[in-house]
């Protein structure tokens, strides 16, 4: 009888475990909200059922300044081109948002505790299509907006073609 009882316990502890920890864009204890993930192609996105935007939520696709494609000197000129040229979750029509758009996200991102994916998982900045940069989720901040920032920042492209 106890090691049925041992085993129910690890079950009901594990499973939920199981479900609920990763860094890497799942949803640690879910909140109601708009957003919602999932994958198309294979590739994790995160859809926003209020404004109909598609978020890419992977760390491959959308870089870090400081380490990937584009320096943060160059944008947002160049990220808007480089970017302009994603091809993601069957698609190529992705852009940089702009920074009303990514405010928005970040708030409802943290108001849901959806943990999304990062190359740096402590990117506590995003640039806008507007060169303008916002918090994340990651930063006591969340969605605010500034116009510089010190160091680097990272990129997160958005579809609203993808239905």
């Amino acid at each position: 009888m106890k090691n049925k009882q041992i085993a129910i316990t690890f079950l009901i502890l594990a499973i939920p475990a199981y479900f609920s920890c990763s860094s890497a864009g799942k949803i640690s204890t879910q909140k109601p909200g708009p957003l919602s993930l999932s994958l198309i192609h294979e590739e994790a996105i995160v859809k926003d059922s209020q404004t109909g935007l598609v978020w890419v939520n992977s760390k491959n696709a959308c870089y870090l300044h400081r380490i990937g494609p584009v320096s943060i000197s160059d944008t947002p000129q160049k990220a808007i081109d480089h970017y302009s040229n994603l091809t993601f979750a069957g698609n190529s029509e992705w852009r940089l948002p702009t920074d009303a758009e990514l405010s928005d996200f970040v708030i409802k991102t943290k108001s849901q505790n959806l943990q999304l994916a990062y190359i740096f998982e402590g990117c506590k900045t995003i640039i806008a299509a507007n060169g303008k940069f916002v918090k994340t989720e990651k930063s006591d901040e969340a969605g605010i907006i500034e116009d510089m920032i010190a160091g680097g920042a990272g990129v997160r492209c958005v579809n609203d073609k993808i239905n």
